[in-house]
């Protein structure tokens, strides 16, 4: 029978470890969007949110993503934001279309990775007029928001 040797039994860092995480949107950007968050942990299925309307400095808690963490662990997490903008308060018509990240034809993803004080937490992406942040309890990224139809 293999036994690991002490030292990693003793920081127990051989071992993969699945955890999840809640995903709340806020939209803090003085407009009505219909909003769609997106992640994909490397090497796993995308995980959507499904689109949700919200008002401005309206949060909603959209998703629960999942995620590894383990010193062999190699993969990153991933994210997008797509959003429609209402075209006036009055109409039903959500007619501008934004996305999240700077890369072509809407093919980027940003790098926010998740770790184990993560688990079981909350990350919050806060949509503001030209800048999406995802914070979470391991740190804070920042990227773009830009309407892109244009």
């Amino acid at each position: 029978m293999y036994k690991r040797p002490l030292v990693l039994q003793s920081l127990n860092i051989t071992k993969l470890t699945e955890r999840w995480a809640n995903v709340a949107l806020e939209n803090k950007s003085g407009h009505i969007f219909k909003l769609e968050v997106m992640h994909q942990y490397t090497g796993h299925e995308v995980q959507s949110s499904g689109w949700h309307i919200l008002k401005p400095n309206q949060k909603l808690t959209v998703l629960k993503v999942n995620f590894n963490t383990g010193v062999f662990t190699t993969g990153t997490d991933n994210w997008k934001v797509h959003g429609l903008k209402k075209k006036d308060k009055d109409s039903d018509d959500f007619t501008e279309s934004w996305r999240s990240g700077t890369g072509a034809a809407g093919t980027d993803w940003k790098k926010h990775t998740l770790r184990s004080e993560d688990d079981g937490e909350v990350t919050e992406i806060k949509v503001f007029e030209s800048e999406i942040q995802f914070v979470s309890k391991s740190g804070t990224s920042t990227t773009s928001f830009y309407r892109h139809d244009e």
